[in-house]
């Protein structure tokens, strides 16, 4: 930022460059000032700016290029996403997308430049699944832009999910029961309820019902990029859930509310920490990952608990429509695609009755 700054001299001799602060409600922008006497004073001025301004000021001597368009982007989606997805937003487009098409008009953006960043995005050796979430931000900048440009998806492989078998489950969770503490709880809490990481991390007691057997999941911790501090700095951020339906509520099996009274605490504190500080979803994980090292379990990433406690419950014959919302998925579809997938004994069994059923002559 800055070295095409156009910094702007008023009649009385100071300099000023101007930015955008915010999107008004009845359309347009709110500006504000850097203000100066001399021109290396408002340079001074613009590296501070980066630590608090929502976005680089390129849009100011920029008109017409992409960096107007991201800057305009990025102005209307911090004031309608959440600041989660706002600070990988951000980061997202500094990191890879502003700096492959700079200066560039408008009109010099074609489905072949974007074809070549793709290209560039793919020799940086980025999973699929990365190139795709870049591209799909990079969509949406157009589509607010209304710059009528196709965007190429690649194809991202699925991945086959992790669970425990349930030998592996039965030494984790003997393991679990026989060191109960806060930390080992919540694994055991994610094992038989499904939610994930950051919704565990972000649990209260307040959330919790022990009379009713049931906990609500209302909040999730995240880590993201602190844009006060650069973009190797993060920072832990209380947040509302992944989606509208990870809001939910759900039933706990009786072993687990009589664990939990034995932790029972003040309505504000949270779960895993006892006191008013959440536990940092990376801290959580690292005693999930001791765990299982100290058991000589395989390594599975933490969300195999979830996928674990998706695939027990399909076995025991809950319908999917139950499951889909016990895990807070946005549609059944979500379900029935990573979790129900019947064996050959169980297909074999199906066939069996099948013919067992047609009409003998």
């Amino acid at each position: 930022m800055g070295e095409n700054m156009q910094i702007k001299k008023r009649k009385n001799g100071t300099y000023y460059v101007r930015y955008i602060k915010k999107e008004k409600k009845t359309g347009g922008f709110i500006y504000g000032y850097l203000e100066g006497k001399t021109k290396n004073q408002i340079l001074k001025e613009i590296e501070k700016a980066k630590k608090y301004l929502p976005y680089d000021v390129f849009y100011l001597n920029r008109k017409d290029t992409f960096f107007e368009m991201v800057s305009l982007f990025l102005t209307a989606q911090k004031i309608k996403v959440k600041p989660s997805t706002y600070s990988t937003y951000f980061y997202t487009i500094k990191k890879y997308i502003l700096p492959f098409f700079a200066d560039l008009k408008k009109e010099e953006i074609k489905e072949a430049y974007v074809l070549q960043f793709t290209n560039t995005l793919f020799s940086k050796n980025l999973s699929p699944k990365r190139i795709k979430d870049i591209l799909v931000l990079l969509k949406q900048i157009f589509l607010f832009s209304k710059l009528d440009c196709s965007v190429i998806f690649p194809r991202v492989p699925k991945k086959d999910i992790l669970v425990f078998t349930k030998e592996e489950q039965e030494r984790l969770e003997v393991y679990l029961k026989d060191h109960l503490n806060l930390e080992t709880l919540g694994i055991l809490i994610c094992l038989y309820t499904g939610v994930r990481i950051g919704e565990i991390c972000a649990l209260k007691w307040d959330d919790i019902d022990l009379e009713k057997h049931k906990i609500k999941i209302t909040h999730t911790i995240v880590r993201v990029v602190d844009l006060s501090k650069g973009e190797k700095k993060t920072k832990i951020l209380l947040d509302t859930p992944k989606t509208t339906h990870s809001k939910r509520e759900i039933p706990l099996p009786t072993f687990l509310g009589s664990y939990l009274k034995l932790f029972q605490n003040k309505a504000d504190f949270f779960l895993l920490t006892g006191n008013e500080n959440p536990m940092d979803s990376r801290n959580f994980f690292n005693h999930y990952k001791q765990i299982l090292k100290e058991n000589s379990l395989e390594f599975y990433n933490f969300h195999a608990l979830r996928h674990t406690f998706a695939t027990r419950c399909i076995e025991l014959g809950f319908d999917a429509k139950t499951v889909s919302e016990l895990l807070g998925h946005a549609n059944v579809k979500i379900t029935l695609d990573l979790y129900v997938h019947p064996s050959m004994d169980t297909k074999r069994k199906l066939m069996n009755r099948l013919s067992s059923s047609v009409f003998k002559g």
